[in-house]
């Protein structure tokens, strides 16, 4: 599939009532171009929703408001498009969101302390991105946390928060290629340091 991702799904699939009860809409690996469809469109229109992946394509511009919508969603794969623009902070309202995956995007600003309403998150994949600011300690309230990567981000400042010692399913953490100050603490953590992949060079 190529060109317009809106127009792609309207012209495979009618918005109908079997629109109402779609449950997974993945599309990632195409050729999808330009950028993500408006607040208004029925895209974000699935009571039903709960995994949407839109990863590998060339998706540009803005995260549109209206995937605030999608209240249902438990897994949100954005991974490596075009994306850019500041990250909206009505994705820390999807509460039930198990995996959250933006990298390999243009997306700018910090990370919000909202982090820690995303309660249910296993998967947290920021990498590779143009996010700057210190990482908030709210990230240590995510107790369900399996893998957390923030590798590759050149303008992200600070010390790693202590508070991911208290991550204790964490399996895989990735902090490489950064310019961050590894506070020795943080390391000590026995959840942390019998992680299966711990990169932090």
């Amino acid at each position: 599939l190529s060109g317009m991702l809106y127009d792609e799904v309207k012209r495979v699939y009618d918005f109908g009532a079997s629109w109402q009860k779609l449950t997974s809409l993945q599309l990632q690996g195409n050729y999808f171009q330009q950028e993500l469809p408006p607040t208004s469109a029925d895209l974000y229109s699935m009571p039903s929703l709960e995994v949407l992946d839109l990863s590998s394509n060339y998706i540009t511009g803005s995260i549109p408001e209206g995937m605030m919508k999608l209240s249902t969603i438990t897994m949100l794969n954005l991974s490596n498009n075009q994306l850019s623009g500041t990250v909206p902070e009505f994705l820390m309202e999807l509460d039930r969101l198990n995996l959250l995956d933006r990298s390999k995007n243009k997306l700018k600003g910090t990370l919000s302390s909202k982090i820690g309403k995303l309660s249910a998150l296993n998967v947290l994949d920021l990498s590779n991105s143009a996010m700057s600011g210190s990482l908030p300690v709210e990230l240590g309230s995510l107790s369900l946390l399996t893998t957390l990567h923030f590798s590759r981000i050149k303008r992200i400042e600070g010390k790693i928060p202590t508070e991911i010692g208290r991550l204790t399913q964490l399996e895989s953490l990735d902090f490489s290629s950064n310019e961050m100050f590894l506070k020795p603490i943080c390391l000590m953590s026995e959840t942390v340091a019998s992680s299966p992949c711990l990169c932090l060079k």
